[in-house]
């Protein structure tokens, strides 16, 4: 079986589920704020504004910090009174 048609049929699938979400996104005004923005700066695409705005949907209502630490960019400190540590990259949603 040739795996061409396969492709081509998921390829056409992700097309139409990508434009679902995109139109969702549009007809939501509280959303389609966020889209707008996020589509406003520079590489941010469509469906890049879509998937930060499914995966993080508390874009707005909360701070840099906050959002750093929810999207696992955040550097934390291992440290205490008695041990210095380093700061490592971690967090995020599992």
């Amino acid at each position: 079986m040739p795996i061409k048609p396969v492709l081509t049929v998921f390829k056409n699938q992700i097309e139409k589920i990508e434009n679902k979400i995109v139109s969702l996104i549009e007809s939501c005004p509280d959303y389609q704020g966020k889209n707008i923005i996020l589509q406003s700066m520079k590489g941010i695409s469509k469906i890049a504004s879509a998937s930060i705005i499914s995966n993080l949907p508390e874009l707005g209502h909360i701070s840099s910090k906050q959002a750093s630490v929810l999207v696992g960019v955040a550097a934390m400190d291992r440290e205490s009174d008695r041990y210095k540590g380093y700061q490592k990259i971690q967090g995020g949603r599992h």
